[in-house]
């Protein structure tokens, strides 16, 4: 076989060695990115829950002493 073809046969070898590679690449990053999201789809719906009880420790507990409260 001539030399340049046995190593341009190699060279196509090795390209296909790597593209069979390139798919478990793939689904191990896009794995690595759903648990990514999953954990920051957690702590956003964790704080979403927080919230309306953040802002009822922030509401006057008198409404007599409200600024908004018209007088007559």
């Amino acid at each position: 076989m001539n030399y340049n073809l046995k190593d341009t046969l190699n060279t196509l070898i090795a390209r296909m060695d790597q593209m069979d590679q390139r798919p478990q690449e793939f689904k191990d990053q896009a794995d690595a990115n759903c648990k990514d999201l999953a954990t920051r789809l957690d702590r956003l719906e964790t704080n979403c829950r927080r919230i309306p009880n953040l802002l009822e420790e922030n509401e006057p507990r008198d409404n007599s002493r409200s600024p908004m409260r018209r007088q007559s």
